[in-house]
């Protein structure tokens, strides 16, 4: 089983889950929910996902994503695919307080201070408790929102590292990384 975690002001039919599922599901369930604003219940429902499914799953996270992959690679052991992950998204999304509209579906939402303040506690109860050895960090050099000289400081024990020119922080060459995807988790 894989999970494929959307980043901020994303959605399940983000073009990277679309790819994952197409890439996958052949051989692997992937599922892509969409995800509350609210990082406490985002985080809530990820781990509803992997209580009922009653197997530890493969995650895939991307940006806001990454974060919640890492966290959950912390709760339950899980390999993490973390692309151009926000590894303090409680500093990078704090100027984005206000009405915001998501990238596919148009809606508007309020991203609140609150929301900040989960997703600094989120990180203070889990970080500690990352394995490193089961991250897989996908990195693009010309990333314009994160930096990833600061990722790859952050885990300099991650099981594999990759860095890619020229993909942005959309990372336009995922679809290059899935066969490398696919030996991380051993499915291949």
């Amino acid at each position: 089983m894989i999970i494929y975690i959307h980043g901020f002001r994303s959605s399940s039919k983000a073009r990277k889950a679309e790819e994952t599922k197409e890439y996958f599901n052949k051989s692997t369930k992937v599922f892509a929910p969409d995800l509350p604003v609210s990082p406490k219940l985002a985080f809530f429902l990820l781990c509803d996902i992997i209580r009922d499914a009653g197997q530890k799953p493969n995650l895939i996270g991307s940006s806001l994503g990454g974060f919640y992959a890492m966290l959950l690679n912390a709760k339950y052991g899980s390999r993490a695919v973390l692309i151009n992950p926000a590894i303090k998204p409680y500093l990078v999304l704090k100027p984005y307080i206000g009405e915001l509209t998501n990238y596919h579906t148009g809606k508007k939402f309020e991203w609140k201070e609150e929301y900040i303040n989960e997703l600094y506690d989120l990180n203070k109860k889990f970080f500690k408790y990352i394995n490193q050895k089961k991250l897989f960090l996908l990195l693009s050099k010309d990333d314009e929102l994160l930096n990833h000289e600061e990722t790859k400081a952050t885990f300099p024990n991650a099981g594999k590292i990759l860095e890619f020119e020229d993909c942005g922080h959309e990372f336009k060459k995922y679809k290059e990384a899935l066969p490398e995807i696919e030996k991380f988790f051993k499915l291949k």
